[in-house]
Formats: structure tokens, C-alpha cells, sequence
């Protein structure tokens, strides 16, 4: 069997580690290949990485791999005669996580100080957020976005 638990929490990327069960006998098992595909047999499939050892179970998806079309991860052995014809398939689930109703009244009278309480609406489910990241933005020269990170909370504390 195979399985990611998506750590990357922008829509349509994916991240984490993926991990699998070894065949019984791995005996002539190589290396295992790793792909991201259009379907479970292979459709468009594009390897991960480089060849997985045969003494390993898991290996790291990065964090921000672009789903594009891909549904599935595919799992290969590898030998000396050749690559496995049917892999292991894993549908890929996207975690994406979205504050909403964000608030911020700005209390502090002085010319460009900004004070007050940031609210927002967090999703149901936050088994996956660690921590929030809060930006103040502007526009710089030449229209040109760029923003600062002013705050870090711990997802605990919010």
C-alpha cells in the first residue's frame, strides 16, 4: 500500500512524505520509482526525484509540488530486468487550507502606526495547520508587489 498525507496546504500542491509497505520478498527489488500520473496505470506519469533504495519505506514529496493534472502517485519496482508494469496506486487527496473574514480595526490615531486586533475565521478542520503567518502588504516601486511578515502565532494559541 501507499500513502501521503498532505502537508502543503495551498490548493493544488501537495507535500510530505509518502510512505509504502515492501513487497514480502524484496529479494530483487533494485529501486523503487516514484511518479505523479494522470491516472492509476500511468497516463502522462512524470518521476519524482531519483531512484528510492530498496531498504527505505518512505521518501519526502516537497512541499509545494504542483498538482497540474496529476491524480495519483505511482509506485514502481525496479530491477535489473526492468521496471515493475503495474505500479502501486495512491489517489491524491489536496489538503488546502483558507482563512476567511478577515477583520482588522485599526485603532491607533497615529499617521502611519497601525494597532489594533486582528480577526479571522479559520476551516473546521486545522489537524494540519501548525502555526499562521501574518503579512503586511504594499505596493513598491514600479507597481511591483511585496509584502513583510509581522507576526507569527502558533495554531495552538489562536
Amino acid at each position: 500500500s501507499l500513502n501521503l498525507i498532505d502537508k502543503d496546504l495551498d490548493s493544488q500542491e501537495i507535500g510530505g512524505t509518502v510512505t509504502w509497505i515492501a513487497p514480502a520478498s524484496v529479494d530483487r527489488v533494485d529501486v523503487y520509482c516514484l511518479y505523479l500520473a494522470e491516472n492509476a496505470v500511468g497516463k502522462a506519469r512524470s518521476m519524482l526525484g531519483s531512484e528510492i533504495a530498496s531498504s527505505k519505506s518512505d521518501t519526502g514529496l516537497p512541499a509545494e509540488t504542483a498538482l497540474l493534472s496529476f491524480t495519483h502517485l505511482l509506485l514502481h519496482t525496479k530491477s535489473v530486468l526492468g521496471e515493475q508494469t503495474t505500479p502501486v496506486a495512491f489517489a491524491l487527496s489536496d489538503t488546502s487550507f483558507v482563512v476567511s473574514g478577515i477583520e482588522f480595526p485599526d485603532y491607533d490615531l497615529d499617521e502611519y502606526d497601525l494597532g489594533g486586533r486582528l480577526i479571522w475565521s479559520a476551516m473546521e478542520d486545522v489537524t494540519q495547520v501548525t502555526h499562521y503567518m501574518v503579512y503586511l502588504g504594499s505596493i513598491a516601486v514600479n507597481g511591483a508587489p511585496c509584502s513583510t511578515e509581522i507576526m507569527t502565532h502558533n495554531a495552538t494559541s489562536v
